[in-house]
């Protein structure tokens, strides 16, 4: 589903987290979810859940900030258990 809608996936051998590449996505100019100076990964994680109600992870505040750009086309995304 995720390659379906321009994700490609970086498969974990286990985890409840997972990395997606979405820089083949193309995001609109333009939203109300987010201001057009924001990083990437950040307009699309606010683009995400004020469109969609999902909620994702950017990763570029995980990275130095002079690596920061290395992060910009990742999301990570968790898959939550109820048990």
């Amino acid at each position: 589903v995720l390659e379906e809608i321009g994700l490609e996936p970086i498969v974990p051998d286990g985890s409840y987290m997972m990395v997606v590449d979405f820089s083949k996505l193309i995001l609109p100019k333009d939203s109300p979810y987010f201001s057009p100076d924001e990083p990437l990964d950040w307009k699309l994680c606010k683009e995400l859940i004020g469109s969609h109600g999902l909620a994702t992870i950017p990763l570029s505040p995980f990275y130095s900030p002079e690596n920061r750009h290395l992060a910009g086309g990742m999301l990570r995304l968790c898959f939550c258990k109820t048990e």
